[in-house]
């Protein structure tokens, strides 16, 4: 009786976390990358500046920013910010999903070894008790 028993829980336990690595790796795969390339593109508005002014355009828009009038305050964050940071809780959530179907994996694979250990020892106590 024993004997079927541990068959069973071990199939059981073998299923279930063959699906939990399933799981994980679908769930890995739903994260949207196209916003994190290496090189990302550059929009037409940056390229004409660039074309119009040369290098020199450049250099003056970046101190012209970086000068700012001491008794203004900076400007709150505009809308492409706040969408581009609501964005990631999405992709975080997801990563997390997979993460943890990935650590229920590794839980069902280690329970599924100490039960073929456990089987291992009763069987060597069975063959010394002869």
């Amino acid at each position: 009786m024993a004997d079927w028993l541990g068959r069973t829980l071990l199939l059981v336990l073998s299923g279930l976390a063959t699906f939990a690595v399933l799981l994980s790796l679908q769930s890995a795969s739903q994260v949207d990358t196209a916003e994190r390339s290496v090189n990302p593109p550059v929009s037409a508005q940056n390229d004409d500046a660039a074309d119009k002014g040369g290098g020199a355009g450049r250099a003056s828009d970046r101190e012209t920013q970086s000068s700012g009038a001491p008794g203004q305050p900076s400007a709150a964050p505009g809308p492409a910010q706040i969408h581009a940071s609501d964005q990631r809780a999405p992709e975080t959530a997801i990563w997390l999903r997979a993460i943890t179907y990935a650590l229920l994996a590794l839980a069902g694979f280690a329970a599924a070894g100490l039960l073929v250990l456990l089987r291992i020892t009763a069987l060597l106590a069975r063959i010394a008790g002869r």
